[in-house]
């Protein structure tokens, strides 16, 4: 660790640092991939979800994207339509609708998200061997931070 960063300021100054690293890596694959998409953000978002769950209600989605469920409902039908995402009854409540990526929407979120896939794992490869356990602790501990605080943010919206 360089001098400094052992501080908040330089912990997060590094951190910084290596995203930007990360995405100027993956960035001329990512620009190509990329520019063939037709979807709104919007409906990205909506993918990007269905696909990092295996799918999901319309509530549970909303609640995900800190939308109303009505606004998720068009989304969907785009998703839909453009055979990205599919509605499924659920076996057990016929009044729950489970909405999952289809084989194309799941395709087409790896083929976007690939290239930064790809330049992390030549990154982690590059780590030199006696320094992959304390680089593995370290990102266990910012993952376990980083859940606990989305739990906690998921409580407290919970109880507005």
């Amino acid at each position: 660790m360089k001098k400094g960063q052992e501080t908040t300021d330089g912990m997060l100054e590094s951190f910084v640092s290596m995203l930007t690293g990360l995405r100027a890596l993956a960035g001329d694959d990512d620009a190509s991939r990329w520019a063939e998409v037709t979807l709104t953000m919007a409906q990205l978002k909506v993918l990007v979800c269905l696909v990092s769950t295996e799918g999901c209600t319309a509530r549970s989605l909303a609640d995900k994207l800190g939308v109303s469920p009505s606004a998720i409902t068009p989304i969907v039908d785009q998703l839909v339509a453009a055979e990205l995402a599919r509605r499924e009854p659920d076996e057990n409540d016929r009044r729950i609708i489970w909405i999952h990526p289809t084989p194309q929407g799941t395709s087409l979120h790896d083929r976007l998200m690939g290239g930064r896939r790809a330049a992390i794992r030549a990154v982690v490869l590059a780590v030199p061997a006696s320094e992959r356990a304390a680089v593995a602790h370290a990102l266990e501990v910012l993952e376990a931070t980083v859940g606990d605080r989305l739990a906690a943010r998921t409580l407290r919206e919970k109880g507005k």
